[in-house]
């Protein structure tokens, strides 16, 4: 561990350490001498010069015999402590949903947004499939079909749009990302699910779909519907050898009626088309 020999470490009883200074209370004391034993940590220098901390415990009626272990720096603790606080605040704070399964696709963890999303207290769905999370298992997004393809993508990654159910019932659009955590043996530890509700993006793609096929003001289907809608039902026709009939309605002077009384016009142009 330090790199020296026996008799240069025989030569000064502790040639290289540096005890770190830590109170102990009464009762830790007479838990000291119960035990026999004393837990210490302690700062060593190494025959190259280097640090290194080390945590061992030593019997009380034989000072000189202690059971030691290397263990990391305290600022590599410290760093990898901030590091871990840093991510879970990430996590806590994310907009997006984020479930995390074990192999068995078992819940083992969910972030705040996951429960604000899904309405699922984090209790209510840790220890359980995810596929409670829809009302038609078989048909679910979190059923093994992004699960399966992922584990056997070459990035380990699936994405997708999918429908998912609220603890309420309702059901909503979610745009899903699954990535998978594979161990030192390549073999998969973890699901990482990130999802996020895409409800108000879902319903400004269908309004604006609407205004493009229907006219601003009267609410009626516009020239690019109807010329669709006509394709549509030619290309119908030709496939089942059938005849199609169009009507096309022609209202003389409906100009004039419109420019006179705007609110006629609209009126006149709300009549419901013959069946």
């Amino acid at each position: 561990m330090l790199g020296y020999s026996r008799d240069e470490l025989s030569s000064c009883a502790s040639p290289t350490s540096k005890p770190s200074s830590r109170p102990r209370s009464a009762a830790h004391m007479e838990e000291i001498k119960l035990a026999g034993y004393d837990r210490f940590e302690s700062q060593h220098r190494r025959k190259d010069g280097s640090i290194i901390d080390v945590r061992g415990q030593r019997r009380l009626d034989d000072r000189l015999r202690a059971l030691c272990r290397h263990r990391p720096r305290h600022s590599e603790r410290k760093r990898t402590e901030a590091e871990r606080r840093l991510a879970s605040l990430v996590l806590d704070n994310t907009d997006e949903g984020v479930l995390v399964c074990g192999a068995d696709l078992r819940v083992r963890s969910v972030n705040p947004a996951f429960s604000r999303i899904t309405g699922f207290p984090a209790e209510a769905i840790i220890g359980k499939s995810p596929a409670m999370l829809t009302s038609a298992p078989r048909a679910s997004p979190w059923t093994p079909l992004p699960w399966n393809s992922c584990a056997s993508a070459k990035g380990g990654s699936w994405r997708g749009e999918l429908r998912s159910r609220r603890r309420s019932g309702e059901l909503y659009p979610v745009w899903l990302n699954v990535s998978v955590v594979r161990d030192a043996r390549r073999r998969i530890e973890l699901y990482v699910a990130v999802f996020s509700d895409i409800t108000t993006i879902k319903e400004s793609q269908e309004r604006l779909n609407y205004l493009a096929h229907h006219d601003a003001l009267t609410g009626l289907p516009n020239r690019l519907l109807f010329n669709a809608r006509f394709e549509h039902s030619l290309e119908r026709a030709r496939r089942e050898s059938r005849r199609l009939g169009l009507l096309f309605v022609d209202l003389d002077r409906f100009k004039e009626v419109n420019d006179t009384s705007h609110a006629v016009g609209t009126s006149c142009s709300r009549i419901s088309p013959l069946p």
